[in-house]
């Protein structure tokens, strides 16, 4: 997972996905996290932003 918008800054979090039927779309949260909303991320970390996550099938292929 990348916090910032420069690309290189990873660590390792568990990261779930729920529907949610309301907004009728799936949601990326980050049960690891510690932050649930900071502005300097600007977003929460129940409901990420999919540019934010590389998954492990992602990231082996890098």
């Amino acid at each position: 997972m990348d916090f910032g918008d420069s690309g290189d800054s990873y660590m390792e979090h568990w990261v779930n996905e729920y529907w949610d039927f309301n907004k009728n779309r799936w949601v990326l949260v980050d049960v690891d996290g510690y932050y649930e909303y900071e502005q300097r991320f600007g977003y929460s970390q129940f409901d990420l932003p999919r540019r934010k996550l590389v998954t492990a099938s992602e990231a082996c292929s890098i």
